[in-house]
């Protein structure tokens, strides 16, 4: 049923475990204080290390090219998903996610047995497109940890073996770092604190990602049930929420106006999603071509194959998962709207029921959408000319070299 099936409810649970949760958690005062430290500490600590991509970015351009494609791959990841984590936790989309959770609970009052049949389709949906993003996700990344405590391992008993047969050539030993980034000390020095912060600043990017990555896809889905749930209630509109059969027309203009409202509150929070996040689409719009390209290089040159293979099939999941979800509601609030408002039983009511389904059915000219900035909506086209746009640069690196 509905009730034990919630479309936020793993999104929740990631958004608490990534320290991103924003709204009241039914504990006692001591485990808020506990997990708002925790919060904090966790999102300074991985932050700061935006400013050390851009020192050490600035250290590498011009003069080392693997060193420089490496540090862009990280520095437009990394900025992404801290501009995701920190939008996730602003007022304005606090207070959108209470409102979609009051309406979630609303929804699961409702007695019409179709409409909780939409809403635990799309649940279903929401969950396993949470297990295919959780589980790319982390199987790159815990994957791309092994390799990196692997090299550490390696390094660590080849370094054993030669200190004591000549310690010059055991301090030569080249030391590994999964990520590049600058150290306010020696890193291959103090190694230890550098890798133990390198690990950490892995396992952060895992958890941020995660929970920004449902959040989104979770709420597009949401958007996607209200409108499918809108279609059967404008199409059955003589039938209220209660499953009760409405026979004269104050009753059924009553019922068309809430409809109508039902209708206006969708589009807000279409509208109040995209004033969040529209930017920050943007942003991952423009850096994603070049991640996609950069990747490419590397894979082309022959690079950790296995890891940028796997990174660049997670970053298409990623992509196409989300445009695919953002374009459903383009589908939804215009052609299937249209088609559920001319199936109703529309012209057997006066002229003043009339009104409202013609005022939403001129509304689906314009349908819904998920906006990138100034750039236009969020489609599937538009995630395939991403991946056109990332091929086109490494068409022109290659025919350079």
């Amino acid at each position: 049923m509905a009730d034990h099936n919630p479309i936020f409810k793993y999104c929740k649970v990631l958004l608490i475990f990534g320290g991103v949760w924003t709204l009241e958690l039914n504990v006692s005062p001591f485990k808020k204080k506990l997990y708002n430290a925790y919060s904090y500490f966790a999102q300074y600590f991985y932050f700061m290390c935006l400013f050390l991509f851009i020192i050490e970015f600035s250290q590498v351009l011009g003069k080392d090219l693997e060193a420089t494609i490496s540090n862009i791959k990280s520095l437009t990841f990394v900025t992404t998903v801290i501009a995701k984590t920190v939008l996730c936790q602003t007022r304005q989309m606090s207070k959108l996610i209470r409102r979609l959770f009051r309406e979630e609970q609303q929804i699961h009052n409702i007695k019409v047995g179709e409409i909780r049949n939409i809403y635990t389709r799309h649940s279903i949906y929401c969950r396993n497109i949470v297990y295919v993003l959780i589980i790319s996700l982390y199987f790159t990344g815990i994957l791309f940890l092994s390799a990196a405590s692997y090299d550490v391992y390696s390094y660590k008993k080849e370094y054993n073996l030669w200190i004591l047969i000549n310690e010059t050539v055991a301090a030569g030993i080249k030391k590994p770092h999964p990520i590049q980034c600058w150290f306010p000390f020696d890193r291959n020095k103090y190694y230890s604190v550098a890798i133990t912060y390198e690990l950490y600043h892995i396992t952060q990017s895992l958890i941020y990602n995660g929970a920004a990555q449902t959040l989104v896809n979770s709420t597009l889905i949401f958007f996607r049930a209200e409108l499918q749930i809108l279609q059967y209630l404008v199409k059955n509109f003589e039938i209220n929420t209660t499953g009760k059969h409405l026979h004269n027309f104050s009753e059924i203009k009553l019922s068309l106006k809430n409809l109508t409202v039902r209708y206006q509150n969708i589009i807000r929070w279409v509208g109040d999603f995209n004033d969040c996040f529209q930017y920050i689409l943007l942003l991952e719009y423009s850096v994603i071509s070049l991640m996609l390209a950069t990747i490419l290089i590397e894979i082309y040159q022959g690079k950790q194959l296995v890891i940028n293979s796997l990174f660049f099939v997670l970053l298409l999941t990623q992509l196409f998962i989300m445009s695919w979800n953002a374009n459903e509601i383009i589908e939804q609030s215009s052609h299937e709207l249209l088609t559920s408002l001319y199936g109703s039983n529309w012209y057997k009511q006066n002229r003043n029921c009339c009104i409202p389904i013609y005022i939403m059915m001129l509304r689906c000219s314009r349908p819904l959408s998920i906006a990138i900035g100034p750039f236009g909506k969020l489609t599937v086209d538009a995630a395939v000319s991403r991946v056109k746009l990332a091929y086109s640069v490494l068409s022109l690196m290659s025919s350079r070299n």
